[in-house]
């Protein structure tokens, strides 16, 4: 299930959000598009089924948010109940927890709270879970 949230700084109110892991699927073209929660958006996306999980992540490195493939399956997967209850099998490449495709530092979904501002670097964020789909 897809969980938004907020995050600020302490001292300089610098705000980040971040929300995932939300269903894709790959269109004839092999691009990424969006599968729908709980049910697909289209048929064409109910036709395809679900390729993965992506998620909009911040880099604290590059202090900017980014949607990144957070895990992508062998075989699609015909709906996101089967996601949910993990009868999936994922490609090798995403076993391991992602890094910043720009920097290589890690990436963060719901957990900068208490993380160092890279704006001010004096403060830290504080906030968490905002809303759930």
């Amino acid at each position: 299930m897809a969980t938004g949230y907020t995050f600020a700084c302490s001292h300089c109110g610098h705000t980040v959000g971040t929300s995932g892991p939300w269903e894709f699927y790959r269109d004839s073209q092999g691009k990424v598009q969006p599968y729908g929660h709980p049910v697909p958006f289209s048929e064409e996306a109910e036709k395809a089924g679900v390729w993965g999980l992506l998620g909009d992540v911040f880099c604290p490195s590059c202090n900017k948010t980014e949607k990144i493939i957070l895990e992508e399956y062998v075989r699609p997967v015909e709906n996101s109940f089967k996601v949910w209850a993990r009868k999936v099998t994922v490609l090798p490449k995403y076993k391991t927890a992602p890094c910043c495709p720009d920097c290589g530092g890690p990436l963060y979904l719901g957990d900068l709270e208490g993380q160092s501002c890279p704006l001010c670097g004096k403060g830290c964020f504080e906030g968490g879970a905002a809303w759930m789909s």
